[in-house]
């Protein structure tokens, strides 16, 4: 995806951007997974709107559930592995055996110091450029909500969804003419694609914490990267896998967080749990 800030820099997209499955699925919804699996991509699953046998997947190009896109990034360097030139690996899963997935090594050339942290920025970076390519192909073309799932709460989910909106209108400094983050301009960039999604395919983006644990397939693919570049024959930059299958569907058969419990009274492009469509209300 091309870099849109000559296009987008002056733009705000406003919406509440932080998904919490309890006002849709009940305060029991870690019971079981929220993803369903449809064509080689993970939607949000039905919530029982279809009167009788759910209808929402039968046909790929009318799904309208939003679309799961989950995101982690990874380093490794002389504290953790003891070697000199850090490693940084960075994974998106989109679905088992996607040939959207990506498993691929983040050249640290531009990084003085890198560190996990602006690898999983990077990674979410990469993320919605993945899905700027699915909508692009016109794979899904009904899907108006995609939704960013990470384990990174302190730096994604809570800047993205809680800080962003200040920083810019303050040209991303603090009062004291400060940056107002280490990472601004990878934040700048994270929010140039979020807009461009929402300008070019009427997407929007909405943030999804999960504990690490439950981010296990975009954390293999960062982990696959890592193994490949370090052990194997992959450079920077480069993608180690097309169809990648997370290891447990290969048989024949961060910080703390409210998980979820404040409300999302402003995102009013999503109906009740007893009716819920998500589109896009204009």
């Amino acid at each position: 995806m091309a870099y849109y800030a000559e296009l987008y820099h002056d733009v705000t997209v406003e919406y509440n951007r932080r998904f919490f499955p309890d006002n849709y699925y009940g305060e029991d919804w870690r019971a079981s997974p929220l993803e369903h699996t449809a064509y080689g991509f993970q939607f949000l699953k039905c919530t029982g709107k279809c009167e009788g046998k759910c209808t929402c997947f039968e046909r790929q190009d009318a799904i309208t559930q939003p679309l799961v896109i989950a995101s982690d990034g990874g380093l490794r360097d002389w504290r953790t592995w003891r070697i000199e030139d850090p490693v940084a690996g960075m994974g998106v899963f989109v679905g088992s055996g996607s040939h959207y997935n990506v498993s691929e090594i983040l050249p640290l050339d531009d990084y003085s110091e890198p560190n996990s942290s602006l690898v999983e920025i990077e990674a979410a970076i990469r993320a919605l450029e993945t899905a700027m390519r699915v909508k692009d192909d016109g794979c899904l073309p009904e899907v108006r909500v995609i939704i960013l799932k990470t384990d990174s709460l302190r730096n994604l989910v809570k800047p993205m969804c809680n800080h962003l909106s200040d920083w810019k209108k303050n040209g991303y400094l603090t009062p004291n003419g400060e940056p107002a983050s280490p990472y601004r301009d990878l934040y700048y960039r994270l929010e140039e694609s979020i807009i461009a999604l929402y300008i070019k395919h009427g997407v929007k983006t909405l943030f999804h914490w999960m504990p690490r644990e439950h981010n296990a397939e975009a954390d293999a693919l960062v982990h696959l990267a890592m193994d490949n570049y370090m052990f194997g024959t992959v450079s920077g930059g480069q993608s180690t896998t097309t169809s990648f299958v997370p290891p447990w569907d290969q048989s024949d058969d961060d910080d703390d967080d409210d998980g979820g419990v404040s409300g999302q009274e402003d995102l009013h492009f999503l109906a009740p749990r007893d009716g819920m469509r998500f589109l896009l209300d204009y």
